[in-house]
């Protein structure tokens, strides 16, 4: 139970970080807060007015919205009338921000609240960086949605913290604590205040289960990056709500599906080695879990649980194996989450997911009935022979963040990623290059002669060629490789090549496909490109400079070509 709870904190907390975060980045196309930051208007009122609109049409509530110039003086905040104060003296993150403009996330404590802050930088027409916009919101409604699946919460921050909240957000505090939630029950609360915090949390593990409020506690705890405590999570659950039997099983044989891997592991080194008769015992414990589990020697599954034929529409691991070496061959390919694609050939899944962060061990599988679900992954290497990989479904905590990235990170003309998940996600196609042992080609693209097609044609017609363009692209490059509307006419291909000149092949056999393509209602289109390699460790905007510059030169020398550099 209160490895499940801790899961469900990690996915509330990550979904409200990148919520918070798709918030700021949409709110970086209002051509108002450019204006703003470049004529240094009075942006408060809209600033009110968008936070008010979260308010009433979102379940994001209380979110606050800060913007910066780019010398760190305050132009305005929603939530306060203080503006013109130069903040750089008092945060780091904003010196950091200062220094080199890039998206930042981060949970903190402030004078006002335990937060999810997130910042991100604003430019001109012409690149240049004018400011960035801050994004702040609270964690009560994880507190909430945690309350309407039956858990009671208290979140406290670290009593180090106390002197810091000037201006507390909730103005709750318990023993010198701060009470980050406004819907902490008050009954607990005092409670809290008479016996004092240390009753509610049992130091060797992560719940309590307390005899006289017949209450199960769970407590979770939050660190700072410099991993000091930064708050603690209480919950509280009836037991009379919880199936006692199973909780009980679990509480014998496996505590935590966290860490109950290793004591799955356990049972099968000694009964798999020694005592194969009683394989029972194994699959008892296995089929105990709620998420999917399987056990694999590193090339093949040697035992799976029931979780896992119920998902796949199975009888047995047998008839399951008759289609499928691995779990793995049915990772759905969406870049969004960890698949085959990601790796090489000849490398091990396990051990590559494994040294992935915890919030990017998410993959996609489809069910019996064709309905896809996200899981994450928890992995646990015990020797070279035996690995446990449990699959914990976070689907219905995700669904709302996909909904919110797709918008952010699509184009919504072409239907390709645009220039906002190509910043988000620069360095997971660097890294996947390396790992593969390949270069990364940027090619950048631009339609010749496309404001004569508007002018001419009309700008449907330029619309109809951009989103056939970049459907004709997408079909004629491999799935691996990334297609990114970069703005107006022109789009950024990411390739996994060999050489440059493999590049250069690749790109010029697309060259000649648009070339030779009828689009509706101007029979046909040319394009220039100029292509150029990812230098290791250099700054990407340095390998885009130098991809428009083989652009430029392509144009110079009579367009429908293609140029490397």
């Amino acid at each position: 139970m209160s490895s499940m709870v801790k899961q469900k904190i990690d996915t509330l907390i990550d979904e409200k970080r990148n919520a918070t975060l798709s918030i700021a980045l949409s709110l970086t196309k209002n051509s108002a807060i450019e204006k703003a930051l470049i004529q240094k208007t009075d942006i408060q009122p809209l600033l009110i007015s968008l936070s008010q609109e979260l308010n009433h049409n979102t379940d994001f509530k209380n979110v606050w919205i800060h913007l910066v110039d780019n010398q760190g003086i305050s132009l305005a905040r929603s939530w306060d009338a203080q503006k013109n104060d130069k903040i750089t003296a008092i945060r780091t993150d904003v010196k950091k921000m200062l220094a080199n403009p890039h998206i930042m996330t981060s949970i903190s404590v402030g004078k006002y609240d335990l937060t999810f802050k997130a910042m991100t930088p604003l430019y001109d027409k012409d690149s240049r960086f004018l400011g960035f916009i801050e994004v702040i919101s609270h964690f009560n409604s994880i507190a909430k949605k945690l309350e309407d699946e039956g858990y009671k919460t208290v979140i406290i921050v670290d009593k180090r913290y106390t002197k810091q909240i000037k201006k507390p957000f909730s103005n709750l505090f318990v023993n010198g604590h701060y009470i980050a939630n406004r819907n902490a029950d008050k009954n607990i609360l005092a409670v809290m205040k008479r016996l004092g915090l240390n009753y509610f949390i049992d130091p060797n593990q992560t719940y309590k289960i307390d005899i006289p409020s017949r209450q199960l506690i769970v407590h979770y705890s939050l660190y700072a990056i410099d991993k000091t405590p930064m708050a603690t999570f209480l919950l509280f659950k009836p037991l009379s709500s919880i199936d006692t039997s199973y909780e009980y099983y679990i509480s014998v044989i496996t505590y935590l599906i966290f860490f109950a891997v290793v004591i799955i592991l356990i049972f099968i080194l000694f009964f798999y080695t020694k005592q194969k008769t009683n394989l029972h015992n194994i699959r008892m414990i296995l089929d105990a879990q709620h998420s999917i589990v399987i056990i694999s020697d590193g090339k093949k599954i040697l035992e799976v649980n029931h979780a896992f034929l119920n998902f796949f529409g199975y009888r047995n691991l047998s008839d399951f194996q008759q289609l499928y070496h691995c779990i793995c061959d049915l990772f759905e390919k969406n870049d969004r989450f960890f698949h085959m694609g990601k790796i090489s050939v000849d490398a091990s899944w396990i051990d590559i997911l494994s040294t992935y962060p915890n919030a990017d061990r998410i993959v996609m599988l489809t069910d019996k009935d064709g309905k896809k679900h996200a899981f994450h992954t928890e992995i646990t290497l015990i020797s070279d022979s035996f690995k446990v990989v449990s699959f914990t479904d976070i689907s219905e905590t995700m669904e709302e963040n996909l909904e919110l990235q797709s918008k952010i990170f699509f184009d919504p003309l072409t239907k390709v990623h645009n220039r906002y998940f190509f910043e988000m996600n620069t360095n997971n196609f660097i890294q996947t290059c390396i790992q593969q042992h390949k270069e990364l080609a940027l090619t950048i693209l631009d339609i010749d002669h496309f404001k004569y097609v508007n002018d001419t044609y009309g700008h449907n017609v330029g619309d109809n060629i951009l989103q056939s363009l970049a459907e004709l692209i997408n079909t004629s490059l491999r799935v691996e490789d990334e297609i990114i509307r970069w703005g107006g006419e022109e789009f950024i291909l990411l390739i996994k090549v060999t050489s440059l000149k493999s590049a250069t092949q690749i790109i010029e056999n697309l060259r000649r496909i648009i070339e030779s393509h009828t689009f509706e209602k101007h029979p046909k289109i040319t394009c220039s490109f100029g292509i150029t390699l990812y230098q290791r460790d250099e700054p990407i905007l340095q390998t885009i400079s130098r991809a428009d510059k083989a652009l430029y030169n392509a144009k110079s020398l009579g367009r429908n070509r293609v140029i490397s550099i």
